[in-house]
């Protein structure tokens, strides 16, 4: 049997890896993402070691990895051992070390994915309480869906003993992928002249300290670059209040 020691992406921090055996088949190695078990919960790790004796369990204590996040190893031998030594130098958690060299995107929160294993045309002949029938025409209705969409089909709280006990018969499995980011629309507040540029210049030179002179570093700003930020009009002007004199004077 081979067992992985995993750096585990927790919401706690931890300073050791955590022993899991490797599936029959799956194709682990050194620096590969995996899915693991951590509680009850699926969290993203990286192998760290793999070797012939759990580290830290004993080994009827020890679950499997879940699967692989990808084929591809995520950090080679060098940037291992460069994470390793910044977890001992600094006496850091090793994941936190390790996620310094990870590529944008990989602490994303893993999402369970449900599929049946049956057709709909073989339900009929299953012995099925309620709630499992349910769950599997849910899946049949929508297809393979990831957990929380799938909760939200049932006509009953409390799916996951439903869905536990459907993997035990293997009429469903899991898989599990990485939520997509969450990426929004950014609108940025822009600042630019409502005058001709030489009325500007003209108020400039007529601008007095202290308030005045400030709206004049926005307008001679404006003049140079014809647009910026309110953000950093308002820097130039001592205020957003002080900046908003110039829009309700139709200066800018």
């Amino acid at each position: 049997m081979l067992y992985a020691e995993v750096a585990v992406n927790s919401t706690f921090s931890h300073r050791q890896t955590f022993s899991y055996s490797v599936p029959d088949g799956l194709d682990a190695r050194v620096g590969h993402g995996a899915y693991v078990p951590f509680g009850r919960q699926t969290l993203q790790g990286v192998i760290v070691e793999l070797h012939t004796t759990p580290v830290f369990s004993e080994p009827e204590k020890i679950r499997p990895i879940r699967s692989l996040i990808s084929g591809d190893v995520l950090l080679d031998d060098d940037r291992m051992a460069v994470a390793r030594w910044i977890a001992d130098y600094y006496v850091a958690p090793i994941f936190d070390a390790i996620a310094l060299m990870l590529p944008p995107g990989f602490e994303r929160r893993p999402e369970v994915v449900i599929h049946p294993l049956v057709d709909s045309g073989e339900i009929d002949g299953l012995e099925l309480s309620q709630r499992q029938r349910q769950a599997l025409d849910a899946l049949f209705d929508g297809g393979a869906c990831d957990l929380e969409s799938l909760r939200t089909r049932l006509p009953f709280a409390g799916a996951d003993g439903a869905l536990a006990q459907l993997e035990r018969l293997s009429l469903i499995a899991r898989t599990y992928r990485l939520a997509r980011p969450a990426v929004a629309a950014r609108n940025i507040e822009k600042a630019s002249l409502a005058v001709a540029p030489d009325r500007a210049v003209a108020l400039i030179a007529a601008a007095e300290p202290p308030k005045a002179s400030r709206r004049a570093a926005v307008l001679e700003r404006l003049v140079a670059k014809r647009q910026i930020s309110v953000e950093e009009a308002s820097r130039l002007a001592g205020s957003r209040a002080n900046l908003e004199r110039l829009v309700r004077a139709n200066v800018i």
